[in-house]
């Protein structure tokens, strides 16, 4: 991106030629993170932005299999490896069936 869309005091979202939106997070924007590309929709009168974002990030050491569970060092969200694997292979099989 050009830099011309930011997050401004963590509170809005600054876009060209339109005024600032308040911003209401449903997932935490990591520190350093550069925009790639925002989309903006109008359902029913309401209007939802979805903010591709990039940052570096330190890969996890592998978990040991006595590990039972993971937990998400950006989000927070703490999950059953096995049930998240599964989620993992259910979304890859979703995305080849749409090709």
């Amino acid at each position: 991106m050009n830099n011309s869309i930011q997050i401004e005091e963590n509170k809005y979202l600054v876009l060209p030629k339109l005024k600032k939106v308040k911003l209401k997070y449903h997932r935490e924007i990591p520190e350093d993170y550069k925009i790639e590309s925002v989309t903006l929709t109008n359902s029913n009168g309401n209007y939802y932005v979805s903010i591709l974002t990039e940052f570096e990030k330190e890969i996890q050491e592998e978990l040991k299999l006595s590990e039972r569970s993971y937990k998400c060092e950006c989000c927070g969200i703490e999950i059953d490896r096995d049930y998240n694997a599964a989620l993992n292979i259910r979304d890859v099989g979703k995305a080849m069936l749409e090709y």
